[in-house]
């Protein structure tokens, strides 16, 4: 997990952190070059004091070149206590909203393609616990933290090679390779 925030320097000068784009893709690059697909997690927060279009879109672009796995992502609210609070919140809250669901369908997107592209693949699956929902089956994740469902008896803490063989965009379906 490799917090973003932002995909734009302005608005990461903005935020008070201590890289830019151009750093944080460096530091992707530099991991994925000693260890390639290494997949990566981050947080975003659309809609900060003074982000622009512009800046948006160099946010979803970032996310396009990365391809994260996962994202966890929000729409600014001032804090108290924080640096931001007293920038004056110009980007109206139905901007925010709007800017988040664009980021989350993009991600989406992503998922379903990379997820898709595991269908065949066998991976091992720690399991979680049973299916709240389908009492033979179990849920676990991946090393990459993707959510799988899969037919079996497995105890928790487990380990199980699973051939995955359908994928959505949140989670994968497989079978005990």
């Amino acid at each position: 997990h490799f917090p973003a925030q932002s995909g734009s320097s302005r608005v990461l000068a903005r935020m008070a952190r201590r890289y830019s784009r151009a750093e944080y893709l460096r530091i992707i690059a530099d991991f994925r070059r000693a260890i390639p697909d290494l997949p990566f997690s981050s947080d975003f927060i659309v809609g900060f004091p003074g982000e622009s279009e512009h800046d948006f879109d160099l946010t979803l672009s970032l996310l396009e070149k990365v391809r994260f796995t996962s994202i966890f992502s929000f729409v600014y609210s001032p804090r108290p206590r924080t640096k931001a609070f007293p920038l004056p919140d110009a980007v109206p809250l139905a901007r925010k909203k709007e800017r988040l669901k664009r980021l989350q369908d993009l991600q989406e997107s992503i998922q379903l393609a990379d997820n898709r592209r595991l269908i065949g693949t066998v991976l091992p699956v720690l399991v979680t616990g049973p299916s709240p929902k389908v009492p033979a089956e179990r849920i676990g994740r991946t090393e990459s933290y993707r959510v799988v469902h899969f037919p079996s008896d497995a105890a928790a803490g487990s380990f199980v090679p699973v051939r995955i063989t359908q994928a959505g965009p949140h989670s994968l379906r497989g079978v005990p390779a």
